[in-house]
């Protein structure tokens, strides 16, 4: 498992309570460059979890580690968003 299957549930949602513009707001204030949407639509080499997509990221780094540990704890009034 990679560091960004961990941030996304077996089910492929956020493990808690953030929807996805929560969470891409979350990570950009964390210095990452993120967008909404389709994992299709998205440049090689990105990373997609629960319908954000993280541009020029590391799944290994600790900045990236720390960003998805803090931001998937947002609170959301969606309560279940799938990629």
């Amino acid at each position: 498992m990679t560091s960004a299957d961990a941030a996304t549930s077996s089910s492929g949602t956020l493990p808690t309570k953030s929807s996805p513009s929560a969470f891409a707001s979350c990570m950009t204030s964390h210095g990452f460059q993120v967008s909404v949407g389709s994992a299709a639509s998205a440049p090689s080499g990105s990373i997609s979890i629960a319908g954000v997509t993280i541009s020029g990221a590391d799944p290994n780094s600790s900045q990236f580690q720390a960003a998805t540990q803090a931001c998937r704890k947002v609170p959301s009034r969606s309560l279940n968003q799938s990629t």
